[in-house]
């Protein structure tokens, strides 16, 4: 709606004839609208269709995105290794959204063989742009001694850190500890 009347109908038209043509903004686009259910009925299935036009460009939303669907299964059937091989290429673009769900990847084994080494380097670069949840899953390594020697004040200033970036379950995880300590 932006200089002109909002319109979802037209603006679904004009996605299209680009997306059509080839451009992977527009596919991925499409994708979203279909994904979210903005303006059409929500149709998981057409919206990977267009997000695997835009990933096989490379365009790194739309291959986070298709991590996400392999993740959780709506769209296409739920494969780890799939969805890791879709945040890779969006990781290797600094997607840190995708960098930090193959962090987790590598952290929990999905998808990909456990190598923590790898969770940290993943993880760190999503760290890096500010984003809660690696934050938060760098302090569970540091908690646990996964790939790091095992250090409860440094896993105490990521998991601090999430919670201060409003992740909830660092925010949890904090008041836990403190509950505990004070003996709330």
């Amino acid at each position: 709606g932006d200089g002109v009347p909002k319109d979802s109908s037209e603006a679904l038209k004009w996605y299209r004839k680009a997306a059509d043509q080839g451009y992977a903004s527009a596919q991925f686009s499409l994708g979203v609208i279909y994904d979210t259910g903005t303006g059409v009925p929500k149709d998981r299935a057409e919206a990977v269709r267009w997000y695997i036009r835009a990933a096989d460009q490379g365009y790194a939303l739309a291959q986070y995105n298709l991590g996400v669907a392999y993740t959780t299964g709506e769209g296409v059937p739920k494969d780890s290794a799939e969805a890791a091989k879709w945040y890779r290429k969006a990781a290797e673009q600094g997607e840190a959204n995708a960098q930090c769900q193959l962090g987790v990847c590598y952290a929990y084994e999905r998808g990909v063989e456990r190598d923590y080494n790898q969770s940290l380097k993943w993880l760190r670069l999503a760290v890096d742009q500010g984003h809660p949840e690696a934050t938060f899953e760098l302090g569970m390594r540091f908690l646990a001694g996964q790939g790091v020697a095992q250090d409860a004040q440094e896993s105490l200033k990521f998991i601090r850190q999430a919670a201060e970036q409003g992740l909830v379950a660092a925010q949890t995880m904090l008041a836990d500890s403190l509950g505990s300590v004070f003996k709330l």
